[in-house]
């Protein structure tokens, strides 16, 4: 379905992790996803 996202990506660029979000679209507030879920994941923030 279009519905269901599925965003593959790198956990930090030092180790290179491959990993996945799956969500479906409509049922996720974009921004809250981008800003406290992926963007650490893919940055290592802390």
């Amino acid at each position: 379905s279009s519905d269901v996202i599925i965003r593959d990506m790198k956990i930090s660029s030092d180790s290179n992790i491959d990993a996945a979000v799956v969500y479906i679209d409509g049922l996720v507030d974009r921004a809250l996803l981008n800003h406290d879920i992926l963007r650490p994941l893919m940055f290592n923030l802390q």
